[in-house]
């Protein structure tokens, strides 16, 4: 089920913020997958719009003994961001990077972690993708970080010439979605062995611009 988690307006002083636009508006933040159902994660988005991040309570997968699948050979959970976005006539934004923060536990060469992070923006262009295998035995914290891939091109929605931004330049408000999916899994590779894995995700730090930031700017400028 998709869960609407966050549903404002918020409108900025230019004196206080010099490099925002004087209205804007996140309008939504959903949160939709296996990995994030209803109750399970947390999105926040700073009044003055420069950070969105998401928090969870069960983004997680696990398999082998003494966990909740000790049986199964392969364990994979989904989650999808929709973040949507009313950019004023005459301004513009670039999405820069997404985060994600997570902790991943193989026991032995007999199993493997996985991650994949993609984002795209309005209509589906993708900006960014990644992804990161785990290969035991290893037990570590992790960060997984989606970049824009073609500053200009596919990620920015700002700039003369640039695709996008003729429409968030010239005609008037625009309603604009980033979407980001990311799909966790542990898989168990030589099933006599029952090797243990664990997957956990913590967060997700969405970077609308340098460094978890919306990175406004008034277009032709």
């Amino acid at each position: 089920m998709k869960t609407t988690l966050i549903a404002l307006t918020v409108l900025l002083s230019t004196q206080a913020f010099a490099l925002t636009p004087p209205s804007a508006a996140v309008t939504s933040v959903q949160i939709d997958g296996s990995g994030c159902d209803a109750g399970s994660a947390n999105a926040i988005v700073t009044s003055d719009l420069n950070y969105l991040s998401v928090l969870y309570d069960r983004f997680s997968v696990e398999l082998g003994k003494g966990t909740a699948n000790p049986g199964d050979s392969n364990d994979e959970k989904n989650c999808t961001i929709v973040v949507n976005v009313n950019v004023p006539h005459g301004w513009a934004f670039d999405f820069d990077q997404v985060d994600y923060r997570g902790y991943v536990e193989v026991s032995n060469a007999g199993a493997l972690g996985y991650q994949f992070v993609k984002a795209e923006i309005s209509g589906g262009a993708s900006f960014g993708f990644e992804q990161k295998l785990f290969k035991g035995p290893i037990r570590q914290n992790y960060v997984i970080t989606a970049k824009n891939q073609a500053p200009g091109i596919l990620g920015s929605l700002g700039g003369i010439g640039k695709i996008g931004a003729a429409a968030a330049c010239l005609s008037g408000d625009q309603n604009i979605r980033v979407k980001i999916k990311s799909q966790i899994g542990v898989k168990s590779l030589i099933k006599f062995l029952k090797p243990t894995a664990r997957l956990v995700i913590d967060s997700t730090d969405a970077s609308f611009g340098p460094r978890l930031k919306f990175n406004w700017k008034r277009c032709g400028i």
